[in-house]
């Protein structure tokens, strides 16, 4: 679902299309509408005539209705500042890499500072 308040300030806009449907790369990003901490359609929308296909949060603030994207216009218009200087995917590979590095090195911290404890206690 995309969620339109750009193009119309009087008249928001919810499309509804699978992703597939759009045409090249759209940046899209998570669209929270009435200050909800989630990205879906809010509880009070409910019994607004939602389009067919689309649900409401069961709850205030529960997070499991429909999800809410909008269009990234100012991404869309102007793209990246830059160019890339590695592939995305090999960007991609090299950030898992670092974090199992980062995770491994927590975890061995961890280990000894329980070693630590349970020695000075002895």
């Amino acid at each position: 679902m995309l969620y339109d308040s750009a193009s119309c300030d009087e008249l928001p806009s919810l499309y509804i299309c699978h992703t597939k449907n759009i045409l090249g790369r759209v940046p899209l990003m998570p669209c929270f509408v009435d200050g909800s901490t989630h990205p879906t359609i809010p509880y009070a929308y409910r019994s607004k005539g939602l389009p067919k296909g689309a649900r409401a949060d069961t709850k205030h603030d529960k997070g499991n209705g429909s999800r809410l994207y909008e269009v990234n216009l100012w991404m869309w218009r102007y793209g990246r500042g830059q160019p890339r200087k590695m592939p995305v995917l090999e960007t991609m590979q090299l950030r898992m890499d670092r974090l199992r590095t980062a995770r491994q090195v927590a975890g061995n911290t961890l280990k000894r500072r329980r070693l630590e404890a349970g020695a000075s206690r002895d």
